[in-house]
């Protein structure tokens, strides 16, 4: 809905305003196969528009673009996480509006990449369970007048035919609207609801849609088609002027910023407020839509709505409120219009940004709009989500007692989506400075609701938490004392000897295990062990499978070898090859094993020395 793609709107045009190509969707869990289109309208209620993304394109100049498009006007690229935040915010229909002639050759042949593009964001709506409406957006090559008709209807018909063959077998959640607004395109009667002339070329080029649509078969057969009026306007002219095709499936396709003066127009007649004259205007456009379209049984859908944001929340409030009302008591579905933009930048009625696209907050400005919305379409509160279904995750689950305070920070997501802090839970926390455990309780804010809480862990400081490191792993008998100097870190610092930890030497001088234990002191408690070797300067005395050498080969033997195996310690030369049973030169497994039925008594093992 870019501005310069609008001229000011007529007053008389109850809000006919920039464009969204219509989504795809998978409702509500529930048969719709036999719904009538009347029965698919109501059930469609409150709708979201993917705004100023899969239409975007470079203006007048028609350039083939590629993927790259998606992002041409500056919004991040559409995601299931996004179709996910709008839906458990109350919306059940989601309008997708494409640009198509970009990405087709002159043969109006539809490029393979961005097709799949589009059916990908399709499917994730239809993940949602939601209404989808797909369409033609930014039609500029279809100026209704008789001279471009032929032409207008040949690229209408090629680009119907292929996407609707894409999509054919989807159910009818999945909606399609013919053209968006389809008008004299920078000329005259461009907003005031056309001549009549221009009026019944859009008529044509409905009814080319409809018989392009049926024609591809599949379920395309029943599929509910949206038409609109000249520029989807709802002026009573161009309302009046629309033939709708014989057919139960179609639906009139309007678009309603209304009051014009009060949703979009920035100058001369323009207000910032809703009172009982903006709201007379918008029960004057329902009841012109029902006279004309509903009571005579045909299904609306108002596929473009919104107020742009004129620093005027409260306002909108209560416009949203009347607006949904209305819609809600005539059983028309409407969708609102967002091109994520929260502020009206350029003074030209274009503020219509709801969600931020980039974090899935709702704008704040823009939320309480929202929930009126969804609160009076449906009668009730915005639905909220526990947050014991959301995934809540601390950034530290243990910390060691050092007299401060420890508050680990807390990442909240849902469905990808990561939650705000103060927007949509609060966080409080207990205990975290003294020895045990610590608690963060959250609590849901906004769209969400419940508690839930965490926990985290305050520790004494115990050498076992520490790192030991000797300064020799193993030595050679010689008869004398081997005391390997000792290096005790914590967290990464170096501690001392005396202040933080005590050692003592155990079987330091003869073959075989010798160990060195490492007690806290001060602030550190506990002790470990750490055991070092002493190897025999002649190995041909001993038998292979005696790992440390102490003249019998017994599970203290095999615990060594798989400590071995497993990496978990490194053995000194003499005792890898006490323990390489088979002789390749390797302890592994198979060593192990022959090892291990050894002592077992299922197998002996070769009455070797070590060679």
């Amino acid at each position: 809905m870019k501005a310069y793609f609008k001229k000011i709107l007529s007053l008389v045009t109850a809000g006919i305003i920039t464009a969204s190509a219509l989504p795809f969707v998978s409702a509500q869990a529930k048969d719709v196969s036999s719904m009538t289109a009347v029965e698919i309208a109501k059930d469609m209620g409150l709708g979201w528009n993917l705004g100023n993304t899969l239409e975007a394109h470079d203006g007048t100049n028609h350039k083939k673009m590629g993927l790259e498009s998606e992002t041409f006007w500056g919004n991040p690229k559409a995601s299931k996480a996004l179709f996910d935040a709008v839906k458990a915010k109350g919306f059940r229909t989601i309008r997708i509006p494409v640009t198509w002639y970009p990405h087709a050759d002159a043969n109006y042949n539809i490029d393979t990449a961005w097709m799949n593009r589009v059916k990908q964001v399709v499917d994730w709506a239809v993940d949602e369970n939601t209404y989808v409406i797909l369409n033609i957006h930014h039609e500029e090559w279809n100026t209704p007048t008789n001279a471009n008709y032929a032409a207008a209807s040949k690229e209408l018909k090629a680009f119907w035919k292929q996407i609707a063959t894409e999509f054919r077998d989807y159910d009818r959640h999945l909606i399609f609207e013919g053209m968006n607004e389809p008008r004299n395109y920078g000329g005259a009667h461009e907003w005031d609801g056309g001549t009549d002339d221009m009026r019944k070329v859009i008529n044509k080029l409905d009814k080319d849609f409809v018989d392009t649509v049926r024609s591809t078969g599949g379920k395309n057969k029943t599929r509910c088609l949206m038409i609109p009026t000249y520029a989807a306007s709802s002026t009573t002219v161009a309302m009046r002027a629309l033939s709708i095709p014989d057919d139960p499936n179609v639906m009139v396709s309007i678009h309603a910023y209304s009051p014009y003066n009060f949703t979009m127009n920035t100058g001369s007649g323009a207000t910032s407020v809703f009172g009982s004259a903006q709201e007379n205007e918008l029960k004057q456009l329902f009841n012109n839509i029902n006279s004309i379209f509903l009571s005579n049984g045909k299904a609306v859908v108002i596929g473009e709505f919104s107020s742009s944001n004129k620093n005027n929340t409260d306002e909108r409030v209560k416009w949203a409120k009347s607006y949904a009302t209305l819609a809600k008591q005539k059983g028309i579905p409407i969708v609102l219009w967002d091109n994520n933009s929260p502020k009206d930048n350029y003074n030209n009625g274009e503020g219509h940004g709801y969600i931020n696209r980039k974090t899935l907050a709702w704008y704040s400005t823009a939320e309480p709009v929202v929930d009126s919305l969804v609160k009076n379409y449906y009668g009730s509160s915005v639905s909220k989500t526990d947050l014991s279904k959301c995934k809540a995750v601390l950034s530290q689950t243990k910390y060691f007692y050092d007299g401060t305070q420890h508050k680990p920070s807390v990442t909240v997501t849902y469905n990808g989506k990561t939650l705000t802090n103060g927007t949509d839970y609060t966080a409080a926390y207990s205990g975290g400075k003294a020895i045990g455990t610590g608690t963060v309780t959250l609590t849901g804010k906004g769209s969400y609701t419940g508690t839930v809480k965490l926990t985290f862990t305050v520790a004494e400081k115990t050498i076992g938490d520490c790192k030991i490191t000797l300064s020799q792993n193993s030595y050679t008998y010689d008869g004398n004392e081997h005391k390997p100097a000792v290096t005790v870190t914590f967290e990464g610092k170096r501690l001392n000897e005396g202040s933080d930890y005590t050692i003592a030497y155990e079987n330091c001088r003869n073959i075989g295990d010798a160990y060195v234990t490492v007690t806290g002191t001060g602030s550190f408690k506990g002790s470990s062990k750490v055991r070092y070797c002493i190897d025999p300067a002649d190995l041909s005395g001993y038998k292979l499978g005696d790992v440390n050498f102490d003249s019998k080969i017994t599970v203290t033997d095999v615990t060594l070898t798989s400590a071995q195996v497993k990496a978990k310690i490194f053995m000194s030369e003499s005792r890898r090859r006490a323990a390489d049973i088979n002789g390749d030169g390797r302890v592994n497994v198979s060593d192990l094993s022959l090892m291990a039925a050894h002592v077992k008594s299922k197998k002996s093992l070769p009455d070797k020395n070590i060679a």
